[in-house]
């Protein structure tokens, strides 16, 4: 089992069922089809999946181009899936998710960190969960885990990566 595997089902048992999960950039919907297993109402976002589970609702579209009012909000999850959006863009779509989200709901994020071998100019306009982007969009919430470790990348390259999993406790 790799690193995001297990960190994936480490985790999963503090989401909270009554509550829908949406996956940001779901690939093959490997993590999608696990949490339709196990009973939870999954919606998946990612222009080029095709998982053909009817357990799973799929929109095909970019994360940043979806109107706000047709996001579930609960459990979100989003693995390697947001650097590659613009940073303005996250923002405006996190902070909709966030404010609107019950007490209880669980975020969990594994994303490359701004640095070399994959940014090496910082990428100043892309997506990143840094201390400051946590603090700010996250500040009402518990961070349950908050551990960087070296991924390999496509290209077969070790890049830091943050793990994330966040509760929110109350409302502001």
């Amino acid at each position: 089992m790799g690193v995001k595997q297990s960190f994936f089902e480490t985790h999963i048992s503090i989401f909270n069922k009554n509550l829908p999960v949406l996956e940001i950039g779901t690939g093959k919907g490997k993590e999608a089809k696990y949490l339709a297993d196990l009973g939870f109402q999954v919606t998946t976002i990612d222009p080029n999946s095709n998982i053909n589970d009817s357990r799973i609702t799929e929109i095909n579209q970019k994360f940043e181009a979806i109107e706000n009012n047709i996001l579930p909000v609960g459990n979100v999850i989003a693995f390697f899936s947001l650097h590659f959006i613009d940073k303005i863009e996250v923002n405006h779509k996190l902070d909709f998710l966030i404010e609107k989200v019950p007490i209880s709901s669980v975020h969990m994020f594994i994303d490359f960190l701004p640095q070399p071998p994959l940014y090496p100019n910082g990428n100043e306009k892309k997506f990143f969960f840094t201390d400051e982007t946590i603090n700010d969009l996250y500040s009402n919430w518990t961070v349950l885990v908050d551990k960087i470790e070296d991924m390999k990348t496509y290209n077969g390259e070790f890049q830091a990566s943050r793990f994330l999993v966040l509760q929110k406790y109350a409302n502001i």
